[in-house]
Parts: C-alpha cells; sequence; structure tokens
C-alpha cells in the first residue's frame, strides 16, 4: 500500500489502517491522521507553543500510535527527550480529546541504570549523552519496531532489546541477546555492532541475524558465521527458528555487513541484495 503523505511531514508510521506524522506547516507543528478512508486530518499540538517550566521538553522524530485511546509512543535519538531533570530518547503522547497532541512523560531506557544521562556541555538542542560506561550500546536503530501490543528499542551495537508494551511507561522485558564479552558494554574496543538484521513477523515474534560475541575475528569484513534467533517479545523469550524459516538464509557473512530480508508467502525468509 502506497500513501502519499502530506506536505511536511516528518514520517510517517501506519496502525489498522491509520497513518500517522506530525508535519509542518509554517511555524506550526501539527499532527496529520489519515483514516481509512482516504482523508487526512491536522490536530494542533503542544509544540508549536513556548515550553514553561517544568514541560517534557523534545520533537518526536518518530510517532507511532499504540491503541485506540489515540495514545502514541514517540522517539528522538539525535536530541532526545527532557522533563523535570531527567532524560530520554522515548516518550508517551496522547491525542487528548482528538483535538490536541500533548505529552505524558518519559520511558527511560534502563540496563542497570540509566542508558541516557543528561547532557554536560553545549549542542544545540540536544539534552542528552549515552552514559560512558555502556558506549558500546551504539549505533541504536533509529526507529522502533512494531509488534501489536509493543514497540521495542534495538541497539544494534550490543544486540539488547527494550520491550515498551502500549501504555506502559517503563520497558519490559529487557532482552540481552548477545553477550558483548569483556569491555564491550563499555566500548572499549572497535567491533562491528552485534545485530546484522531483524524483522517483525506475523504472529508478533521478531526474527534477528547476529554475529558471535566478542571482538571481530581475522581482517575486516571477514567472514563469521551467522546466528538466528526468534524472540518473542511479549514474554523476553529466545528460541531457535524453524529450519523452514531458515532455509535460505545465510550462514556465513562478512562482518559489519548488514543483511535485509522479508517473508514471503510460504513464510520463508527472502533476501534483498
Amino acid at each position: 500500500m502506497t500513501i502519499e503523505a502530506p506536505p511536511g511531514s516528518i514520517g510517517v508510521s501506519m496502525r489498522k489502517g491509520v497513518a500517522s506524522a506530525l508535519r509542518l506547516d509554517g511555524q506550526r507543528i501539527l499532527l496529520a491522521r489519515r483514516l481509512p478512508d482516504g482523508t487526512w486530518t491536522d490536530h494542533s499540538t503542544v509544540l508549536d507553543r513556548p515550553w514553561a517550566e517544568g514541560d517534557l521538553k523534545g520533537l518526536p522524530l518518530t510517532l507511532n500510535e499504540t491503541g485506540p485511546d489515540l495514545g502514541f509512543f514517540a522517539t528522538n535519538f539525535i536530541l532526545g527527550f527532557q522533563h523535570h531533570g531527567d532524560v530520554s530518547p522515548c516518550s508517551l503522547w496522547k491525542l487528548d480529546e482528538a483535538t490536541s497532541l500533548k505529552p505524558q512523560g518519559l520511558v527511560p531506557l534502563e540496563l542497570d541504570g540509566p542508558v541516557f544521562l543528561p547532557r554536560k556541555g553545549v549542542r544545540k538542542g540536544a539534552v542528552m549523552d549515552l552514559a560512558p560506561r555502556l558506549a558500546g550500546l551504539a549505533p541504536f536503530l533509529d526507529h522502533p519496531v512494531r509488534v501489536e501490543g509493543a514497540s521495542i528499542i534495538v541497539s544494534l551495537g550490543a544486540g539488547v532489546l527494550w520491550v515498551v508494551k502500549d501504555g506502559s511507561k517503563r520497558a519490559d522485558p529487557v532482552i540481552r541477546l548477545s553477550p558483548p564479552g569483556p569491555g564491550g558494554l563499555e566500548g572499549r574496543d572497535i567491533r562491528p555492532p552485534a545485530i546484522h538484521g531483524l524483522l517483525p513477523l506475523p504472529g508478533g515474534h521478531v526474527i534477528i541475524a547476529l554475529r558471535p560475541s566478542g571482538p571481530a575475528q581475522g581482517k575486516p569484513r571477514s567472514m563469521e558465521p551467522v546466528i538466528w534467533k526468534v524472540v518473542n517479545p511479549m514474554t523476553g523469550t529466545v528460541a531457535n527458528p524453524s529450519a523452514d524459516l531458515i532455509r535460505d538464509a545465510p550462514r556465513t557473512l562478512a562482518s559489519g555487513h548488514r543483511l535485509r530480508f522479508t517473508v514471503d508467502s510460504g513464510g520463508r525468509l527472502r533476501f534483498r541484495r
């Protein structure tokens, strides 16, 4: 299905036939929603008003509708969100009485403590930095992976998933897929990202291609085994995929290479060059 986004759109997300996007209209920032009949409707937001002391600050770069109550899960990994001295790349919003989009609070990311800390120093607009002890989590997937009932934040660098169930203000479960080994989370040594690629599957699971944990073996871009796993994000369980699903999947891959794949009508992975 192809949708023509309205002018000035900042990304478009889809849920059950309804598309949503923030869009710039002159000096205004609006929420545009497209109903299944094809009609786009603009709604006001608090984003084009001056921030007051104590307000949640930050601009959603991705905005995903999470349920029938017109709630939204938002992310911004470039600048972040800030509220009462706390920071996070994730926040919750709501279309209040179907008239105006308003923030509902932060969704913190934690891994034995905060993943992001208030920024020290000056960079225009940015309010957060990745905690130095967790530098190996970078890079992050710049948008959440959506499954029915949850949004998933992905650390490509260390193979960690934060599952934020719709309406929740915390990530649970937090799934560690690939133990990074000594110095890995701290980013003390240079290593390729732990995740080669991932894809939501029909039924709510996610299939993920992982590289072996630890530093790359051999020369850069040398071939390494690919480890295939299927995750149930709602329970946090990790299992091996069926042989049929990955029948045509690569078993080795150049270190640091990214995989792009889809699922065909027969339930098998198909790979893009």
